[in-house]
């Protein structure tokens, strides 16, 4: 279990002593998971989705018992390829999934889309 002491939040142009700060203690595995039997820590490559905040080398916490929704980030299978990308519906209500990047285009599946795991917390380390 990963518990540890969370200091009140702080703005970033202020820097205040921690330690004059109120706390108030976190278990990491209940914050990041809320099915922790369901859910799957995924490594992330390459760059579709760096607009939403998502970087190279990032660990998205994933659940796999959840059911996607429009605009939820979710990892696919598409036309057998795995992907990291936004769940969405066209006005025709056709799925599709879109990067959080302009370099990169919409893609439909030509023949079978499989969405996986829906994506509910990211872990980074500087």
């Amino acid at each position: 279990m990963w518990n540890y002491d969370i200091y009140e939040s702080i703005t970033a142009w202020f820097a205040a002593p921690a330690e004059e700060s109120s706390r108030y203690s976190v278990d990491l595995e209940r914050y990041l998971l809320e099915h922790p039997i369901t859910s799957i820590l995924v490594s992330v490559k390459g760059d579709s989705m760096i607009n939403a905040g998502i970087s190279p080398w990032d660990i998205v916490v994933v659940d796999k018992a959840k059911i996607p929704k429009q605009d939820d980030i979710v990892i696919a299978n598409i036309d057998h390829n795995y992907t990291l990308k936004y769940f969405k519906k066209d006005a025709q209500w056709r799925v599709y999934l879109k990067a959080a990047n302009d370099n990169y285009m919409n893609i439909y599946p030509e023949e079978e889309l499989n969405i996986f795991w829906v994506v509910v917390s990211l872990i980074r380390k500087y």
